[in-house]
């Protein structure tokens, strides 16, 4: 049976169930007749707005948290803010564990954002004016990464905690190799438990089944994950690029996050911000508010670039005055700094 909605919106559209603070529940058919769930928040006082997308990390839960982290400094820069629910989520506390389990992973989401961003384009957000900011942390980090250099009119990516230099693969094993240390391993046990892993990641190449699990986690969901290697997607974004990485990361090794910068910096790009940042955990976006105000901060300062960009469209300098977009000063550390605004350890 032929669909009813059309081509431009197989979509249907939910404004009335409100969450506080304006926030709008909407419900999006996807072309198997699975239905995405999202959250929309507009920014007040304005016609025309862009848009935050922000993009949720690997744990099995629902967007909402992190929706309510980052609404009050989105919208405070006049923008408005998106979150999309994984497939098989449709709000806190609600989950169809055999879908969820049967479609995460890694290509699945993209394909989810890819697929989002068509219907975007098609009208559904009144007022936005066809810039995208992208947001994510961790699993999310790297999803904003294979993004990025896909969508167009994106203005700016923030990435939180997601490794990215070294395939990882490779960030597993040396934390791995970490962890047998920090717990006074023999090297003969610690060769064991290598030797375990290597197995293990093995097996679930050879049967990335999605009823299989390792570590609260599916073998599917497993096997694209560690096939990943961040870098290659990330120097191929030309917007400029906000990054932070905790120095006690505890599951993605600080290594990898500064071989990234190095190469951004060895290959002359100029358009990432690298924060590297002392005294938290993996989830740094939960636990250091100062971090969520830097990176919106960092946002803003985007934005009134690119207003003024915007503004002298039609006042085009000749071309050995001309100044390249991505033009923006790394801030970039290896020995330990704690970023601007002395965010440290219980700042």
């Amino acid at each position: 049976m032929q669909r009813l909605a059309s081509a431009f919106f197989s979509i249907y559209f939910l404004c009335t169930a409100l969450l506080g603070h304006g926030t709008q529940r909407f419900e999006l058919l996807r072309p198997d007749d699975s239905v995405l769930v999202g959250y929309f928040d507009p920014p007040s006082g304005v016609e025309t707005f862009a848009l935050a997308i922000g993009i949720q990390g690997s744990p099995s839960e629902s967007v909402w948290d992190l929706h309510q982290q980052f609404v009050k400094e989105v919208t405070g820069l006049k923008m408005g803010l998106i979150t999309i629910e994984k497939q098989g989520i449709y709000g806190p506390d609600c989950m169809d564990e055999t879908e969820y389990n049967k479609t995460n992973c890694r290509p699945h989401r993209i394909k989810d954002y890819l697929w989002f961003m068509e219907r975007l384009r098609e009208g559904l957000i009144p007022g936005w004016d066809g810039q995208i900011a992208l947001l994510g942390g961790s699993e999310g980090g790297t999803i904003v990464a294979s993004l990025a250099h896909r969508v167009p009119n994106l203005i700016a990516a923030i990435i939180f905690s997601s490794g990215g230099g070294i395939p990882c693969v490779e960030e597993m094993k040396l934390m791995a190799a970490r962890y047998t240390k920090n717990e006074g391993y023999s090297p003969e046990d610690a060769r064991d438990f290598l030797d375990f892993l290597n197995a293990k990641f093995e097996e679930i190449y050879r049967d990335p089944a999605p009823h299989k699990k390792l570590l609260d986690y599916t073998y599917k969901w497993w096997a694209h994950h560690l096939q990943s290697h961040t870098i290659d997607d990330m120097l191929k974004i030309e917007c400029p690029l906000y990054y932070s990485h905790s120095v006690d990361d505890d599951r993605v090794p600080i290594e990898s996050a500064d071989i990234a910068a190095e190469m951004f910096e060895k290959l002359g790009k100029k358009n990432l911000t690298y924060r590297r940042i002392m005294g938290y955990g993996h989830d740094i976006r939960k636990s250091c508010d100062d971090l969520i105000e830097d990176a919106c901060a960092w946002l803003g300062e985007v934005l009134e670039e690119q207003k003024e960009k915007r503004q002298d469209v039609h006042h085009i300098l000749p071309l050995e005055g001309r100044q390249d977009s991505n033009d923006l000063e790394i801030k970039f550390n290896l020995d330990g700094e704690t970023l601007e605004g002395q965010i440290a350890a219980g700042a």
